[in-house]
Protein backbone atom coordinates (compact mmCIF):
# COMPACT_ATOMS: atom_id res chain seq x y z
CA UNK A 1 0.00 0.00 0.00
CA UNK A 2 2.89 2.41 -0.61
CA UNK A 3 0.82 4.88 -2.67
CA UNK A 4 -1.88 5.77 -0.17
CA UNK A 5 0.48 5.42 2.81
CA UNK A 6 2.81 7.92 1.13
CA UNK A 7 -0.13 10.27 0.54
CA UNK A 8 -1.19 10.07 4.20
CA UNK A 9 2.41 10.58 5.34
CA UNK A 10 2.73 13.69 3.17
CA UNK A 11 -0.20 15.29 5.02
CA UNK A 12 1.39 14.93 8.48
CA UNK A 13 2.63 18.32 9.62
CA UNK A 14 4.82 19.52 12.44
CA UNK A 15 3.11 19.65 15.85
CA UNK A 16 1.56 22.98 16.82
CA UNK A 17 2.16 23.71 20.52
CA UNK A 18 -0.78 24.23 22.87
CA UNK A 19 1.31 24.69 26.02
CA UNK A 20 -0.10 26.58 28.99
CA UNK A 21 1.23 28.99 30.02
CA UNK A 22 2.32 29.91 26.49
CA UNK A 23 5.69 31.59 25.84
CA UNK A 24 6.68 32.28 29.48
CA UNK A 25 6.66 29.82 32.38
CA UNK A 26 7.24 30.52 36.07
CA UNK A 27 9.28 28.56 38.61
CA UNK A 28 6.93 26.47 40.82
CA UNK A 29 3.92 27.09 38.56
CA UNK A 30 2.68 23.97 36.79
CA UNK A 31 2.50 23.69 33.03
CA UNK A 32 -0.03 21.84 30.88
CA UNK A 33 1.59 20.23 27.86
CA UNK A 34 -0.27 19.57 24.62
CA UNK A 35 -0.26 20.12 20.89
CA UNK A 36 -3.21 21.14 18.75
CA UNK A 37 -5.45 18.23 17.84
CA UNK A 38 -4.32 16.79 14.52
CA UNK A 39 -5.75 13.85 12.66
CA UNK A 40 -6.60 11.24 12.23
CA UNK A 41 -5.67 11.61 8.57
CA UNK A 42 -7.38 9.14 6.24
CA UNK A 43 -6.72 8.65 2.53
CA UNK A 44 -8.92 6.35 0.44
CA UNK A 45 -8.39 5.15 -3.12
CA UNK A 46 -11.17 3.42 -5.05
CA UNK A 47 -11.38 1.52 -8.32
CA UNK A 48 -14.89 0.26 -8.91
CA UNK A 49 -15.85 -1.91 -5.94
CA UNK A 50 -12.23 -2.17 -4.74
CA UNK A 51 -10.72 0.24 -2.28
CA UNK A 52 -7.69 0.77 -0.08
CA UNK A 53 -7.48 3.11 2.88
CA UNK A 54 -4.56 4.44 4.95
CA UNK A 55 -4.94 6.20 8.31
CA UNK A 56 -2.37 8.15 10.33
CA UNK A 57 -2.92 8.89 14.05
CA UNK A 58 -0.86 10.64 16.72
CA UNK A 59 -0.05 8.03 19.38
CA UNK A 60 2.38 9.95 21.60
CA UNK A 61 3.84 13.41 21.93
CA UNK A 62 7.21 13.98 23.60
CA UNK A 63 8.08 17.31 25.17
CA UNK A 64 11.83 17.90 25.66
CA UNK A 65 11.89 20.96 27.91
CA UNK A 66 15.69 21.26 27.88
CA UNK A 67 16.08 20.20 31.52
CA UNK A 68 17.07 16.58 30.90
CA UNK A 69 13.67 15.01 31.57
CA UNK A 70 11.65 14.49 28.37
CA UNK A 71 7.96 13.98 29.06
CA UNK A 72 6.09 11.46 26.91
CA UNK A 73 2.33 11.97 26.77
CA UNK A 74 -0.41 9.86 25.22
CA UNK A 75 -1.85 11.29 22.01
CA UNK A 76 -1.66 15.08 21.83
CA UNK A 77 -1.02 15.56 25.56
CA UNK A 78 -3.48 17.32 27.88
CA UNK A 79 -4.82 20.72 26.81
CA UNK A 80 -5.73 22.89 29.78
CA UNK A 81 -9.48 23.08 30.40
CA UNK A 82 -11.02 26.46 31.22
CA UNK A 83 -11.79 25.21 34.74
CA UNK A 84 -8.05 24.82 35.50
CA UNK A 85 -6.78 28.17 34.20
CA UNK A 86 -6.41 29.57 37.72
CA UNK A 87 -4.70 26.46 39.16
CA UNK A 88 -0.99 26.35 39.99
CA UNK A 89 -0.61 22.57 39.66
CA UNK A 90 0.69 20.94 36.50
CA UNK A 91 -1.66 19.00 34.27
CA UNK A 92 -1.78 15.20 33.91
CA UNK A 93 0.64 15.67 31.02
CA UNK A 94 2.60 18.48 32.59
CA UNK A 95 5.75 19.76 34.19
CA UNK A 96 6.82 22.16 36.92
CA UNK A 97 10.19 23.89 36.80
CA UNK A 98 11.57 24.08 40.36
CA UNK A 99 15.26 24.86 39.90
CA UNK A 100 16.51 28.45 39.65
CA UNK A 101 19.08 27.15 37.12
CA UNK A 102 16.14 26.84 34.69
CA UNK A 103 15.52 30.62 34.68
CA UNK A 104 16.10 32.32 31.34
CA UNK A 105 15.54 31.64 27.69
CA UNK A 106 15.41 28.10 26.39
CA UNK A 107 13.99 26.04 23.56
CA UNK A 108 11.47 23.21 23.77
CA UNK A 109 11.50 20.39 21.26
CA UNK A 110 8.14 18.76 20.66
CA UNK A 111 7.86 15.48 18.74
CA UNK A 112 4.59 13.85 17.75
CA UNK A 113 4.75 10.16 16.81
CA UNK A 114 2.24 9.04 14.21
CA UNK A 115 1.29 5.43 13.47
CA UNK A 116 0.14 4.48 9.99
CA UNK A 117 -2.16 1.58 9.20
CA UNK A 118 -3.90 0.43 6.06
CA UNK A 119 -6.78 -1.82 5.08
CA UNK A 120 -8.41 -2.94 1.82
CA UNK A 121 -11.75 -4.16 0.55
CA UNK A 122 -10.10 -7.60 0.23
CA UNK A 123 -9.83 -7.72 4.06
CA UNK A 124 -6.07 -7.31 4.05
CA UNK A 125 -4.47 -4.88 6.44
CA UNK A 126 -1.13 -3.84 7.82
CA UNK A 127 0.94 -1.02 9.16
CA UNK A 128 3.80 1.13 7.96
CA UNK A 129 6.73 2.57 9.89
CA UNK A 130 5.89 5.23 12.45
CA UNK A 131 6.50 8.85 11.45
CA UNK A 132 7.93 11.44 13.83
CA UNK A 133 7.32 15.13 13.27
CA UNK A 134 9.24 17.66 15.36
CA UNK A 135 9.13 21.37 16.04
CA UNK A 136 11.27 23.57 18.26
CA UNK A 137 9.90 26.66 20.00
CA UNK A 138 11.50 29.41 22.07
CA UNK A 139 10.36 29.60 25.69
CA UNK A 140 11.29 31.66 28.74
CA UNK A 141 11.33 30.62 32.39
CA UNK A 142 11.10 33.28 35.09
CA UNK A 143 10.90 33.49 38.84
CA UNK A 144 8.46 35.70 40.70
CA UNK A 145 9.29 36.72 44.26
CA UNK A 146 7.00 38.44 46.72
CA UNK A 147 8.87 41.14 48.67
CA UNK A 148 6.24 42.28 51.12
CA UNK A 149 2.79 41.29 52.25
CA UNK A 150 -0.34 43.03 53.43
CA UNK A 151 -1.63 39.81 54.98
CA UNK A 152 -2.16 39.73 58.71
CA UNK A 153 -2.71 43.46 59.12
Amino acid sequence: MPGIVDEATALIGAPIPAINPPNIGTINLGMWLAVEQAGPITIRAELGPLWAEATARITTTTFDLDDGRPIVCEGVGTPIPDSAREEIDEGPCGHTFTDSDDIGRTEFTITSRWTLSWTTSASTFGSASDVNQTTTIPYRIREIQIVGSEFGR
